[in-house]
């Protein structure tokens, strides 16, 4: 184990070509490769790591051997760790302003989710990231904005998939349309090449307007997340969620990528 923290350290500051030691397992190799990785995002993620390089350069011996130091507890804690990287596609109407309104989860009837206990608990997660947005949730009764979503997993056997979404005006009602191409499109595709897209969809509505039969949302995001290994969307979904939160509610009519770390099996 100490081994394989020296050197998660060694290639993250750039000192070690990983791929070069010997006496080391393939799997080990893998392993090590991921924990240079997901400790180098971290640091990359949080603009630490300029910081602690320039620190590391300009400073003597001892001040060195107490940054390796740290360097070394961070490999210990984060090599565990995992990311879940998400496509975050957003759309809403101009100058949308949600800062202090009120908001309510409507159960969609036809996925069953007013008998979903996982319907209650990600509403609750919603519910702490528009809280902190500086909305409020109220009953459906007194609430302002209706909150929709719903999440699913798609098991396609590809090696690439890309996802657009696009918004028809029908009248005084709008519909909102998502096309997924894969790649290739004919063919045997190896077992390695299979995908597995965890999906999830969010719309905000006035409640004035669903009640005077106006089914055009305010706010739409759509997120996908590649994984190769099927794992159950509990161990996913919460870290898509708090990437859809990261700079929400984003820029109209674009996709941004984000990345979280993730724990456990993730």
């Amino acid at each position: 184990m100490l081994k394989h923290v020296v050197v998660v350290v060694l290639g993250m500051a750039g000192l070690l070509d990983v791929t070069q030691i010997q006496g080391i397992s393939y799997v080990g190799m893998v392993q090590i490769r991921r924990r240079v990785y997901v400790v180098t995002e971290f640091f990359n993620d949080n603009i630490i790591w300029p910081y602690f390089k320039r620190f590391f350069m300009k400073t003597k011996s001892f001040l060195r051997n107490i940054y390796f130091v740290l360097l070394l507890l961070c490999a210990v804690t984060l090599s565990g760790c995992a990311t879940v990287k998400s496509s975050v596609q957003t759309y809403y109407k101009e100058n949308l302003n949600l800062s202090g309104k009120s908001f309510a989860f409507y159960p969609i009837k036809k996925f069953n989710q007013s008998d979903s206990l996982a319907f209650d608990y990600y509403s609750q997660k919603i519910a702490g990231y528009l809280n902190a947005y500086g909305m409020h949730q109220t009953s459906i009764k007194s609430a302002k904005v209706i909150v929709k979503f719903r999440y699913y997993i798609v098991d396609k056997g590809v090696s690439e998939a890309t996802t657009s979404g696009a918004v028809t005006n029908l009248g005084k009602s709008q519909v909102f349309s998502m096309e997924t191409k894969y790649y290739p499109l004919y063919g045997r595709v190896r077992k390695g090449d299979r995908f597995y897209h965890y999906c999830f969809l969010m719309s905000l509505y006035y409640k004035n307007s669903l009640q005077h039969g106006n089914k055009k949302p305010i706010y739409q995001v759509i997120l996908t997340s590649l994984r190769k290994k099927r794992q159950p969307m509990a161990d996913i979904l919460p870290y898509m969620i708090k990437s859809l939160f990261k700079g929400f509610p984003g820029a109209n009519g674009t996709v941004r990528y984000v990345r979280v770390l993730a724990h456990g099996k993730a």
